[in-house]
Order: structure tokens, then C-alpha cells, then sequence
């Protein structure tokens, strides 16, 4: 990554700029690029970089200004184990991306995270050790990008409901309408249709359990599968935690949810009616296609880049750039008080 912390970023937004806890990751002073002051004087082109989140429409201005004035622009997103509660608890962020390409959920285009995976120099053993190391720790505690499910059991109903089914169990993720993800992930609103019709056709004699997100679920977006009266259908509109749920099925149907690299992990079979960051390398079963994503990976290999290479870390006990294990010690020990 050609990140270079000795210089001032112009960010998109005053939040991202007055966010001294976005300041530690960048390593940079910030300054709010103002697109709408028409004197506005940033530093000597020489001595910027500028930075978006992700592809919200707010960044095309700073990204148009970035290109004209030959400055390095960066996406940011957050990592793939963010918080210990959720963001809408004002929680503080424990991993970022800083993607100078793309950002991994645009399928569209290429990432870093891509062309990590694309490219043809293999990881070092070490590398994949630790990636096994890691994986183990988050599953068998249980943790997700999301931490805030305390409690690691299911609800007594669902367990029962679940526990009464006999053969395969089958569950689709829902997302958030308008989800970027879905939008850049070579899907839409279709792409859910699609995965229904698929699930109750692959699965005639199934009864099919729909995960709803838990965003809809606190009341602040609304879901694509939220309204269904399929008979066959069970919405599971309890906030649990997503491991424990994963851990129950033996057949995953996703969009572009994070929850299906999660079911990857747990060895379950994962069917993506979009183009997530892990599909196309031969783990999923895949429903569209990425012509750029000519390399077969393995399962830890899309850990390691993701996981351990892509994302950047802060320790909250310490504000310090860190580690993976450094987070996941650090959530085992917040939900275990």
C-alpha cells in the first residue's frame, strides 16, 4: 500500500476529518476538503493525500479534485472485526481499511484486496498459521464484526424450533435495503427474489429460516426479506449472536453478507447470489461471476489477506496500532466480564 503518513489528508466529510480516532489509523493530520468554498486552499498537492468513505456519493467531489491534482486518493471502510457493540452505540472502531484501488465490496472494479488474491506469489507458511491460529480463536469464541450478543445461546423458542427440524437446515441473510454492498456487488433488489425462489426450489421439502439484519431489527433500516408469507419461510427476528446461528445450519444462501464468509469459516456450504469478497476464488457456490478473479483460493489464504494483511487494527486499552490477536483478546475479555 503506498499510504504515506507523513503527509495531510483531505477527507470527504467533517466526521471522518474530526474523527481523531480515524487520525490514529491514517498516522496523518486531517483537514475537511470543502467542495462547496469556492477559496478553498488545500497544502501543496506535493504534500496531500485524500481519503473517502467507501463509494458514498459525498467522496465523488474530493475524488474528481484528487485526480485533477494528481493526489493519491484512498477508501476507507471499516474491517472485518469492528466493534464490541454496534456503531449505533457509538462504539469505538477497532479496524479500518485503507484500500488505494477500490474497496472490497465493489465488484465492479478492482480492490487491494483483490489483486492480493489475484496475485500469484503465495503466501508464506507462517502467514497461513497464523490465519489458521486466528480463524480458530474467532469461532470457537464466537466472535463477528458485531460483538454485541453477550448472551452465546440462542433464544429456548428458537433453539427448540431449530433443534425440531430433521435433514438439511437451511438459512438465507438478509441485508439492509440500499445496502452499498448489494448495489457494487454485482446484485439488487432481484438478487434476493432470486435466492428465495432458489432456496424454497433447491429445498422443496425444507422448512427455510430467513436471518434478518440486525439494523432492521433496532428500527433503523429496513430489509429486503422483512415482509415475507411464505409458508415455508421462518423469519428469525431475534438478535443473536450470528455464530451461534451459522452453527445450526448446513446450507448458507447470501447476497453479499459478511455472514457468508462466517458459514465459510464454520465449514458450511455458502451459495452467493451477489459478488462478496470471498466469492469467486472456488470456496462458494457462485450464482454470478467475476471474470477478474482468475486465482483459486483456499479458505485460510482469503483469511490471511482479509483478515490479517487488508485491514488495520487499533487496541482501544492502548490507542495503538495493533494486531488481529491483540482485538480478539481484547473482545474475549469484554464479553466474558
Amino acid at each position: 500500500m503506498r499510504f504515506n503518513t507523513e503527509k495531510t489528508c483531505l477527507c470527504s466529510s467533517r466526521k471522518i476529518a474530526e474523527s481523531a480516532e480515524i487520525r490514529l489509523f491514517l498516522g496523518s493530520p486531517t483537514m475537511r476538503y470543502h467542495s462547496r468554498i469556492k477559496d478553498f486552499v488545500a497544502p501543496k498537492t506535493a504534500q496531500c493525500l485524500a481519503v473517502g468513505w467507501g463509494k458514498k456519493p459525498n467522496t465523488k467531489m474530493l475524488n474528481t479534485y484528487a485526480k485533477q491534482h494528481g493526489i493519491d486518493y484512498f477508501r476507507l471502510e471499516d474491517g472485518f472485526i469492528s466493534y464490541l457493540k454496534h456503531p449505533s452505540e457509538n462504539d469505538s472502531r477497532l479496524s479500518l481499511v485503507i484500500d488505494s484501488t477500490g474497496i472490497y465490496y465493489d465488484a465492479t472494479a478492482p480492490s487491494d484486496l483483490e489483486n492480493l488474491l489475484n496475485d500469484k506469489q503465495e503466501l508464506p507458511d507462517d502467514l497461513i498459521s497464523r490465519s489458521q491460529r486466528t480463524m480458530t480463536a474467532i469461532t470457537s469464541n464466537k466472535l463477528s464484526k458485531y460483538n454485541h450478543h453477550l448472551n452465546q445461546h440462542l433464544s429456548d423458542s428458537l433453539h427448540k424450533t431449530l433443534t425440531n427440524v430433521s435433514g438439511d437446515k437451511v438459512l438465507l441473510v438478509d441485508q439492509t435495503y440500499g445496502d452499498m454492498s448489494v448495489e457494487y456487488g454485482l446484485a439488487g433488489e432481484h438478487s434476493f427474489t432470486q435466492m428465495l425462489t432458489a432456496a424454497l426450489q433447491e429445498y422443496p421439502e425444507t422448512n427455510i429460516f430467513v436471518k434478518t439484519h440486525p439494523d432492521v431489527l433496532k428500527g433503523l433500516k429496513q430489509g429486503y426479506l422483512a415482509h415475507l408469507k411464505e409458508t415455508r419461510i421462518t423469519l428469525i427476528t431475534e438478535d443473536c449472536n450470528p455464530i451461534v446461528l451459522l452453527e445450526k445450519f448446513t446450507h448458507v444462501y447470501v447476497v453479499t453478507s459478511q455472514l457468508g464468509f462466517e458459514a465459510l469459516m464454520l465449514g458450511k456450504r455458502v451459495s452467493c447470489f451477489g459478488m462478496p469478497f470471498y466469492a469467486g476464488w472456488g470456496l462458494t457456490d457462485d450464482r454470478v461471476k467475476c471474470k477478474r478473479r482468475v486465482r483459486k483460493r483456499t479458505l485460510l489464504e482469503v483469511f490471511a489477506v482479509s483478515y490479517l494483511l487488508y485491514c488495520k487494527y487499533i487496541d482501544p486499552r492502548t490507542m495503538r496500532l495493533t494486531e488481529l490477536e491483540s482485538i480478539l483478546d481484547y473482545l474475549v475479555d469484554e464479553t466474558n466480564d
